[in-house]
């Protein structure tokens, strides 16, 4: 039996600085533009603990098959933009010319599977980029 985990777009505190997110972060914090290729595309983030937590429950519940790690919630990359600019400017932002104004593709997973298994994501976008400045405290066994 195989257990296969298929997880969406992952953000998080310790990510690539060049990942979406914290390449946002990066440029809201120094003030500088954040052009993007894709602004209209429609991605489904899933914050690191959730992914952990649904590992979790695949180990404990789940015999075997595929299921999408995600929050079956699609948001614009431009939206993100917002969001991000929102929690962590430090003064205005301007925006340089967008490459794509048209929806170019959007990917957002049905999460049905894991759900019956009775799990949900617990981070809310905004509250998830908020884990950047205050990443949650490790514990230890």
């Amino acid at each position: 039996d195989l257990i296969w985990a298929r997880i969406f777009y992952p953000y998080g505190p310790g990510e690539h600085p060049d990942r979406l997110i914290s390449f946002l972060i990066r440029n809201a914090l120094s003030g500088k533009e954040s052009p993007l290729k894709q602004p209209m595309a429609v991605r489904d983030y899933i914050h690191v603990e959730d992914i952990a937590r649904s590992f979790l429950l695949l180990a404990e519940k789940a015999d075997s098959g595929i299921f999408n790690i995600a929050t079956g919630e699609g948001m614009r990359v431009s939206e993100m933009r917002s969001l991000v600019v929102s929690a962590f400017e430090k003064g205005h932002v301007t925006f340089g010319c967008e490459q794509s104004s048209r929806v170019t593709d959007s990917v957002v997973a049905d999460i049905s599977r894991i759900s019956e298994l009775g799990w949900k994501p617990r981070f809310a976008i905004k509250e998830g980029l908020t884990t950047y400045l205050h990443p949650p405290k490790k514990s230890h066994p």
